[in-house]
């Protein structure tokens, strides 16, 4: 940043909207205080990020403890959803990543964009501090798991890792997949471990199950790669699935599976037996949404 960006960062942080869920807004005095100690520092705290040239706020992106960064955005109300807090989080990430460390998103609990945007980029959510959710995406050790749109970056690399895997349905999510055959708020989740796909499950209104069962929404085409079973990925993805329930209203959760004893290890009851769109015969789990109190 540069003296140049005062003015702009003035009229960024003395704007209530945003600053709903940060401090009250920003005085002249205050916002070049902020410029000086955040921005011009030997080492900043805050980064300038512009469209054309021209300044639409900042991110942060400064050591967080020992082996990780934090990482956030503060963007102009008119910038608001428009994929820049997601393509400035790709950015983050990546810089992140090559220098071999972790990082961590703060927010308060009340801040939806910020934890969908943690979810969306496989952040584990760790705890509270000071008011704030902690949210960490480790870069080596466990797998990241990840809630996927169409304009995801990984979308297109879920798509050719379905279609060759073992498993016969896996060809099948791929052309949905390749087609869009999503409404707007249905996901695809994916497992990554040292940048390699291991793994997948959606996230849909049916499934396999008939329109006319009062059952849904569904988790489906849960898959993990032989190397990787045994090592509750499976797990991980559902409970992805299960928080983004959660924040969309929903009570339950269903999945459908011929596996015994597997999904009530992941605290699913089995409530019957269905006919599924296949003129098969499957067992319906359920599962509620609500868990351990976390910060929702």
């Amino acid at each position: 940043m540069h003296e140049g960006d005062l003015e702009p960062l003035y009229r960024l942080l003395s704007d209530p909207k945003v600053m709903q869920y940060l401090e009250p807004p920003f005085s002249p005095e205050k916002t070049g205080q902020f410029l000086r100690s955040a921005g011009l520092s030997e080492s900043p705290l805050i980064y300038a990020a512009d469209k054309d040239g021209e300044f639409i706020g900042y991110v942060i992106f400064h050591r967080y403890d020992d082996r990780s960064d934090e990482i956030g955005w503060v963007l102009y109300p008119e910038q608001w959803g428009k994929g820049y807090a997601s393509q400035l989080t790709e950015q983050l990430v990546s810089r992140s990543f090559s220098s071999g460390r972790d990082l961590v998103i703060e927010c308060s609990p009340d801040q939806e964009v910020s934890r969908h945007i943690a979810d969306k980029y496989g952040f584990e959510y760790e705890g509270v501090s000071d008011g704030l959710c902690i949210y960490r995406l480790k870069r080596d050790g466990r797998p990241n798991v990840f809630l996927m749109d169409n304009k995801h970056p990984l979308w297109n690399d879920t798509i050719q890792y379905a279609s060759k895997s073992s498993w016969r349905a896996g060809p099948y999510l791929a052309n949905m997949m390749r087609n869009n055959s999503f409404q707007d708020w249905e996901r695809v989740i994916v497992a990554v471990e040292d940048g390699d796909i291991i793994g997948y499950c959606n996230f849909t209104e049916k499934d396999e199950m008939p329109d006319d069962q009062p059952y849904f929404p569904f988790i489906g085409f849960v898959y993990v790669d032989e190397e990787h079973r045994g090592h509750r990925v499976s797990e991980k993805m559902i409970e992805k699935a299960r928080r983004y329930a959660k924040e969309l209203g929903y009570k339950d959760i269903y999945l459908m599976s011929s596996e015994h004893g597997l999904y009530e290890k992941y605290g699913f009851e089995k409530i019957g037996e269905f006919g599924t769109v296949f003129d098969t015969t499957d067992q319906l789990f359920r599962k509620s949404t609500d868990s351990e109190k976390k910060c929702r």
